[in-house]
């Protein structure tokens, strides 16, 4: 029996993380979810003191797919970095979608 491999075109589940990498081990926030989000505001002040607001984004890079889009970010404030990637499907009716 193989095992069939996930084409790139095929359709993904929604998905963003954020990952504190100035902590040793990375941690990892589900930025889904008002929890993670929350998580990852609390993680800033409480172990690095840094109130998210302050955070300085940038785009680190952009993908498209036929069926899905993705970016990169990262955030820095104070010496503390936060790297961003999310992906996301493409609505049937997205302009930019080939099926």
């Amino acid at each position: 029996m193989s095992k069939r491999k996930k084409s790139e075109d095929e359709e993904i589940e929604p998905s963003d993380v954020a990952v504190c990498t100035t902590c040793e081990p990375s941690v990892e926030f589900d930025m889904l979810t008002p929890a993670g989000r929350d998580a990852l505001k609390e993680h800033l002040a409480t172990v690095h003191g840094v109130d998210s607001k302050t955070m300085q984004g940038r785009l680190t890079m952009h993908l498209d797919g036929r069926t899905w889009y993705g970016s990169n970010y990262q955030y820095e404030s104070a010496g503390v970095v936060v790297g961003r990637r999310e992906r996301r499907p493409r609505a049937k009716d997205d302009m930019m979608r080939f099926d």
